[in-house]
């Protein structure tokens, strides 16, 4: 997959339980302190934008959450800057590093329909930079029903295996 260049430390995942019925199943997104990349990535990350209706959100509906690809059928790859702007262009919310938090601490929110062995789950409302000036979103993934997670760079092509975790605009 396109997405997953390397294997980072944390990446040790518990196992995948719950389902993704169409019933509201609110998951809390603490915004008390925001993301800080250096203590969940290291001291060479920090934030370069975010969708600021996205940090809005004290909760998510996981029934409400759309995985989105921006690519038509059959269109090539795009890089991950492209499909970014084209995420932008649509005005959905995109959900972000901390909601991405939030799943990981507790993976067995995660709904089961998104567990797919081909495919990562973006969180583009918070685009990290690394020192070397490169920049990057965190994903989700999972691998033999396990989760697992890494920065997916957005110089990369993203596929149609690569979603978007988005809220339609109400």
């Amino acid at each position: 997959m396109n997405a997953i260049h390397s294997e980072k430390r944390g990446v040790a995942a518990g196992r995948q339980a719950s389902a993704g019925s169409r019933a509201p199943k609110l998951v809390g997104v603490d915004r008390s302190i925001p993301f800080k990349p250096v203590d969940f990535l290291g001291k060479c990350w920090g934030v370069d934008e975010e969708d600021e209706r996205a940090l809005a959100l004290p909760e998510i509906d996981l029934a409400a959450v759309r995985l989105e690809t921006v690519l038509a059928p059959g269109e090539a790859p795009l890089h991950g800057e492209a499909r970014l702007e084209r995420l932008k262009q649509r005005g959905i919310v995109r959900l972000d590093a901390m909601v991405f938090h939030a799943l990981w601490e507790n993976q067995r929110l995660i709904p089961k329909h998104w567990q797919d062995e081909r495919s990562a789950i973006l969180f583009d409302g918070t685009i990290l930079y690394h020192l070397q000036a490169n920049r990057y979103v965190l994903c989700l993934y999972s691998r033999e029903s396990r989760w697992h997670w890494n920065t997916c760079w957005l110089g990369d092509k993203l596929s149609r295996n690569d979603f978007s975790a988005v809220l339609p605009l109400n």
